[in-house]
C-alpha cells in the first residue's frame, strides 16, 4: 500500500482491519462517475475509488460519497422542519440513532444540467409526466430525445473543471474553485478577477454548443 492510500483511507482501512468480514462499499469515480457501487471484502484501496464502511447507515455514507445532501430531524421531534447536514461532512461521520435521516430529493427544472447515466451532460428543455401501468415517469426532452428523469443526477461543478462563467455584459471560460465564503460559490482559474454576478451564473463547457444555436 501506498502512502498516499493509507492517507487518503486510513478512516476507513482501520475499520476494516477491525470489521473484515463485513466488508467495505467502492465506487470508481475515475473512469465513470454514475458507475455503481460494489461491495468486496478485498479492498486495494485504490486512489481511483471511493470507499465506504458496510455498516450501519451505509446508504447514507454512500449518499455522501456521491456529493449528496443528507437531512436530519430529532425522531422524538418529528413535528420538527428537516435541517441539511452540513455540506463538509464525510462519509466516515457518525450517525446516531437519536436522528432520522432521509437522502434530500433533487428537484429539476427546465434549464438545469444535469448528468445522465451514460455520463453525458445534458440540459433539460422540458419536463412531462407519462402515465405508465406501472405509475407515473417523469421524462426531460434535450436534443430531441425523450429520457427517463430517474436517470440522471444534477450537475455540479467539480473541483478543477472548465465551466462557462458570464453577468449581463460577456462570458468567460475559466477552471472551477470553490470560492471561500459562507456561500457555495464557484470562482474561475486565477487568471480571473470575477465579481459575485459571474460566480452565480456557472454551466458545463457544454453550454457552449447552446450558445453558439443562439447566435445562428
Amino acid at each position: 500500500m501506498t502512502k498516499e492510500q493509507a492517507i487518503k483511507y486510513k478512516k476507513i482501512i482501520k475499520w476494516f482491519i477491525d470489521n473484515p468480514d463485513k466488508g467495505v462499499w467502492y465506487k470508481d469515480i475515475k473512469n465513470n462517475n454514475n458507475s455503481n457501487w460494489h461491495l468486496t471484502q478485498e479492498p486495494t484501496f485504490n486512489v481511483n475509488y471511493i470507499y465506504v464502511q458496510n455498516k450501519e447507515f451505509a446508504e447514507f455514507r454512500k449518499a455522501i460519497a456521491d456529493g449528496k445532501i443528507i437531512q436530519f430531524k430529532p425522531i422524538e421531534n418529528q413535528e420538527q422542519c428537516w435541517e441539511n447536514i452540513s455540506s463538509d461532512i464525510t462519509p466516515t461521520r457518525n450517525f446516531n440513532n437519536l436522528d432520522k435521516y432521509r437522502i434530500k430529493t433533487e428537484k429539476f427544472k427546465v434549464g438545469d444540467w444535469v448528468i445522465y447515466e451514460d455520463n453525458s451532460i445534458l440540459q433539460i428543455e422540458k419536463i412531462e409526466t407519462l402515465n405508465t401501468k406501472y405509475g407515473k415517469e417523469l421524462l426531460f426532452h434535450t436534443k430531441g430525445l425523450k429520457l427517463p428523469l430517474k436517470l440522471a443526477k444534477l450537475w455540479k461543478p467539480k473541483e478543477g473543471e472548465w465551466c462557462i462563467f458570464w453577468n449581463a455584459n460577456s462570458y468567460l471560460i475559466g477552471k472551477y474553485k470553490q470560492h471561500i465564503s459562507d456561500n457555495d460559490l464557484g470562482i474561475a482559474h486565477s487568471d480571473f478577477d470575477l465579481d459575485e454576478e459571474y460566480w452565480k451564473n456557472i454551466a458545463p463547457l457544454e453550454f457552449v454548443n447552446v450558445l453558439r444555436q443562439q447566435n445562428d
